[in-house]
């Protein structure tokens, strides 16, 4: 995702199943920014996307791209 203003969110997940560990994670250029891990459902109470700044971005040399991934277990917990 690549804002175009700054978004305040709250991102949830729900799975259909109870006892299933989720981890959510949301990330920018593959690196964790932030994340929660919860047992059938996981939420991220509050998160600001920012916008691209195009100073930021030379100073980085390549855009800021962020991106939300989860993974499931049935196992013990994820490290959060």
């Amino acid at each position: 995702m690549k804002a175009q203003e700054d978004h305040l969110v709250s991102l949830q997940l729900a799975t259909s199943k109870s006892d299933v560990y989720v981890k959510l994670e949301v990330l920018n250029h593959e690196e964790e920014v932030i994340s929660a891990v919860g047992k059938g459902h996981v939420v991220l109470p509050a998160f600001i996307f920012r916008k691209n700044a195009a100073s930021v971005e030379k100073t980085l040399k390549r855009p800021s791209s962020v991106m939300c991934r989860f993974s499931c277990s049935s196992e013990l917990p994820l490290c959060a």
